[in-house]
């Protein structure tokens, strides 16, 4: 299994050799209308899964997966609940950037959230989970 590294925003914004496997914390900055960037590759074929976890309650993220060439493969703009994707059939070196935005908030503390990328790995290839949440490649 890959290790699972925790980093703070910035440097995860940043870093180009992102696996399958970090949690990046980060918050939206005022005025509220960025997006946050992280990318990252798949070192083998598998499902990746990505939740994203807002700090306070009274905040609503969404989520959006890009491919390499900037096109939307998968989104989770839901407020009832927390936002996650699961994509199957992740071949190993694809390129995949998520975008997190804010997408309302009823309180004036900081934005914070923390962003959770995993993979499966080869050792579990399969699952019997379904629904509106996840998509293949």
């Amino acid at each position: 299994y890959e290790l699972f590294e925790k980093y703070k925003e910035s440097y995860a914004e940043d870093k180009s050799d992102n696996d399958t496997s970090f949690m990046a914390e980060g918050y939206i900055r005022w005025p509220y209308w960025e997006k946050d960037s992280y990318s990252f590759t798949s070192n083998e074929d598998q499902t990746v899964t990505i939740v994203l976890v807002p700090e306070y309650q009274l905040d609503d993220f969404d989520i959006r997966v890009k491919d390499a060439n900037g096109n939307v493969v998968a989104e989770s703009d839901t407020f009832e609940f927390i936002d996650w994707i699961q994509i199957a059939g992740v071949d190993a070196n694809t390129e995949l950037t998520v975008e997190v935005e804010l997408a309302g908030s009823w309180h004036y503390a900081s934005k914070n959230y923390r962003l959770i990328v995993t993979g499966s790995t080869q050792y579990i290839n399969t699952t019997d989970v379904s629904g509106n949440h996840q998509i293949d490649l």
